[in-house]
C-alpha cells in the first residue's frame, strides 16, 4: 500500500513534537549548566533567534568552571585523538591472525591512511568543540558526512539542537533537528515544485522569511514500522543512492506538514557520545551538571565575598540628617559643607567584613570543582624530586584512573567514527592495495592505542618485565632455563603493549634466512675449527712416525 507523502510529512512532524515534549526538562538543566560552564553555549531557548556577538560573561562572578572545563576538554583530546601520534590500530579479532607479518603490515598501512585523512579535515576543531559540550552538557553529538574535496567532514552539534532516540541495543539510532533556512535557501536546497502552489504563493512574497525544515535520521526498519517510508522492495542499492539504505534521512515542511526529500546513510552519520547516562534516559550527564550546586554556591560566594571589599575599600557613610548643607560629595577632592557650630561629621560605617574568609571558601569550593572535572588527576601534584621513571609512573596512574570513564566514549564516539571512515574509504578505493587473502571475508574493527590505553595495556608490559626480573638469578645458576620462553613471541607482546609499528621488525622469511646464514656461518667455523685441530695432531703425531721409520 502507498503511503501519500501528506501523511507521512504529519507523522513525522508529530513524532518530532514528541520528542520536543519529551525533553522539556533536560532543557532546563542544560540552560543553568551552560550558563556557567559554557556560557556560548547557553541559548538553549534562544538557538534559532540568537544575536551574533553577545555578551556571555556579564552575569558571572566567576569562571572556573568554565576554566576547568576547557582544561579537561584539551586533555582528552590529546589523550584519546592526539593528531601527533597513532591513537588507534585495526583489529582482525583473531589474535593470531593479528599475528601475520603480511596482515600486520596492511593493517598499519591503512591506518596511516586513515589518519592522514582525519588530520588534513576539520575533525580536531570540531572535536574539540565537541568535547567542550559533553563535558558540559553530558552529550555531544559529532556529524560525519562524506566530502569531495576532503573525503569527510565533521560538524560538532549542541545536544540541545537534536533530539534523540535509542535503538533496542542502547545505540543513539533516531536524531531530530530543526533546520532554520530562508525560503530561497529551500527553495534551492529541495526544489520549488516541492512545495504545494498556495504555499508559494505565500512564500513569493518574501524570498527572506524564515521557515523551519524537521530532519530526521532513523533505521529503515523503524521508519517502515512508523509510516513514515515504504516498505523497501530488494536489496540495498549500491553506494552513492541515497535512498533505499539502512538508515533513511527525512525532511519536512515543519510550519504545514510537506513531504520535501528521502535519502539515506548506510550507517549513522556520525556518532553520538554520552558521558554517562542513568538507565531509562537517553541523553547523558556529564561532569558540569554535577558539579553544579558547587558551581552555583561559588558565585554567589564570589559575589558576596566582591560586596565585602568594596565595602571596605568604598565604605557606607554615616551622616547626620539636618547637619549636612546639600548632598555628601565622595567623589576625590570634593567638598562637602556642614553647618558651623555642630559637631556632626561625615564618617565611614565599619562593616567588619572578613574578606578572607569569603576568599577561603571560595578557593575550596574552587578545589572541588577542579575533582569534577578530574584536574587533580590530571595534572601532576607538588613533591619532591622525582626521577624520569617515577614521573612517568604517575602519569601512567593517573591515565589509568580515567580509563573507566573513557570506555564510553570510546564505544559511542571513536568505534562509530572510525568504522564509518573505513567503509568510506573502501567505497572511494583509498584502502592499501593488494590486501592479503587472510583478510578475504573480514571487517577489521579499531583498537584503540592513545594514551589513555597504552597505559592500561602498559600493565601487562610492566607484569612481563617484573617476572624477567624475577627469574633473572635462577638464567645465571641454570642458562638453560631460558630454553623455556619463546623469545620472538615475547618481543611481540611487548610491542603490541607499547603499540610499537610493524616495520622495526624484519619479515619471517626474512629472519629465518638470517637464523640460516649464523648456522652456516657458525657450522663453517665449527669446521675449520675441527681442521685446525686435526692438523694440529698430525703435526705432533709425525715426528714420533718418522723417527720410527
Amino acid at each position: 500500500m502507498t503511503i501519500k507523502e501528506n501523511d507521512r510529512a504529519k507523522r513525522i512532524v508529530k513524532f518530532h513534537e514528541k520528542k520536543v515534549g519529551e525533553r522539556a526538562n533536560w532543557d532546563d538543566h542544560w540552560y543553568n549548566t551552560a550558563f556557567y560552564v559554557i556560557p556560548e553555549l547557553d541559548d538553549v531557548y534562544e538557538w534559532q533567534h540568537k544575536s551574533k556577538g553577545e555578551e556571555k560573561h556579564y552575569k558571572l562572578y566567576d569562571n572556573s568552571a568554565e576554566h576547568n572545563n576547557e582544561l579537561l576538554s584539551s586533555a582528552l583530546m590529546s589523550m584519546a585523538i592526539n593528531p601527533t601520534s597513532q591513537w588507534f590500530e585495526l583489529t582482525t579479532g583473531d589474535p593470531q591472525l593479528d599475528k601475520v607479518a603480511g596482515v600486520r603490515k596492511y593493517l598499519q598501512e591503512t591506518v596511516r591512511i586513515a589518519l592522514n585523512i582525519l588530520n588534513n579535515t576539520n575533525f580536531h576543531p570540531e572535536a574539540g568543540g565537541m568535547f567542550k559540550g559533553l563535558n558540559a552538557l553530558g552529550t555531544g553529538p559529532l556529524m560525519m558526512f562524506e566530502d569531495d574535496e576532503f573525503v569527510v567532514r565533521f560538524q560538532a552539534l549542541p545536544v540541545y539542537m537534536v533530539y534523540l532516540g535509542e535503538n533496542n541495543r542502547g545505540l543513539v539510532s533516531t536524531m531530530s533537528q530543526e533546520k532554520k533556512m530562508t525560503v530561497y535557501q529551500a527553495y534551492a536546497e529541495y526544489g520549488k515544485d516541492k512545495f504545494p502552489e498556495d504555499i508559494q504563493r505565500k512564500y513569493d512574497k518574501d524570498l527572506d522569511k524564515d521557515i523551519i525544515i524537521v530532519h530526521l535520521l532513523m533505521e529503515r526498519k523503524e521508519a517502515e514500522l512508523r509510516g513514515f517510508v515504504e516498505p523497501r522492495k530488494g536489496r540495498k542499492r549500491k553506494k552513492n543512492v541515497g535512498v533505499n539504505k539502512d538508515l533513511v534521512s527525512l525532511h519536512v515542511l515543519k510550519d504545514k506538514p510537506v513531504f520535501l526529500k528521502e535519502a539515506g546513510f548506510d550507517e549513522f552519520p556520525g556518532a553520538v557520545p554520552r558521558w554517562s547516562k542513568t538507565p531509562g534516559e537517553v541523553y547523558g550527564r556529564g561532569p558540569g551538571m554535577k558539579a553544579l550546586p558547587e558551581i552555583r554556591m561559588v558565585n554567589q560566594m564570589r559575589k558576596v565575598t566582591i560586596r565585602g571589599a568594596q565595602k571596605i575599600v568604598d565604605p557606607p557613610l554615616l551622616a547626620p540628617d539636618d547637619g549636612i548643607m546639600g548632598r555628601v560629595n565622595t567623589r576625590p577632592g570634593g567638598i562637602t559643607t556642614y553647618r558651623a557650630g555642630t559637631n556632626d561629621r561625615v564618617e565611614s560605617l565599619n562593616t567588619n567584613a572578613n574578606v578572607p574568609v569569603g576568599l577561603d571558601l571560595v578557593e575550596d569550593s574552587r578545589g572541588e570543582i577542579r575533582k569534577y572535572f578530574f584536574i587533580d588527576q590530571l595534572q601532576l601534584r607538588e613533591g619532591p624530586q622525582m626521577t624520569a621513571t617515577e614521573v612517568n609512573e604517575r602519569i601512567d596512574q593517573s591515565l589509568r584512573l580515567l580509563g573507566p570513564m573513557l570506555t564510553r566514549l570510546e564505544f559511542e564516539l571513536l568505534q562509530p567514527i572510525v568504522a564509518r571512515l573505513i567503509r568510506i574509504m573502501k567505497d572511494n578505493d583509498l584502502l592499501p592495495p593488494d590486501p592479503p587473502e587472510e583478510l578475504d571475508g573480514i571487517n577489521p574493527r579499531a583498537r584503540f592505542s592513545s594514551q589513555i590505553a597504552k597505559a592500561q595495556r602498559a600493565i601487562e608490559a610492566q607484569s612481563i618485565e617484573r617476572f624477567l626480573g624475577s627469574v633473572a638469578p635462577i638464567v645465571e645458576l641454570d642458562p638453560s632455563t631460558m630454553d623455556h620462553l619463546n623469545i620472538p613471541s615475547y618481543l611481540q607482546v611487548m610491542a603490541d603493549s607499547y603499540s610499537v609499528p610493524q616495520e622495526i621488525f624484519n619479515d619471517p622469511a626474512k629472519v629465518k634466512k638470517m637464523q640460516e646464514q649464523r648456522a652456516a656461518q657458525a657450522e663453517d667455523e665449527r669446521r675449520r675449527q675441527v681442521e685446525m685441530e686435526d692438523a694440529e695432531k698430525v703435526s705432533k703425531v709425525a715426528p714420533a712416525i718418522k723417527a720410527e721409520g
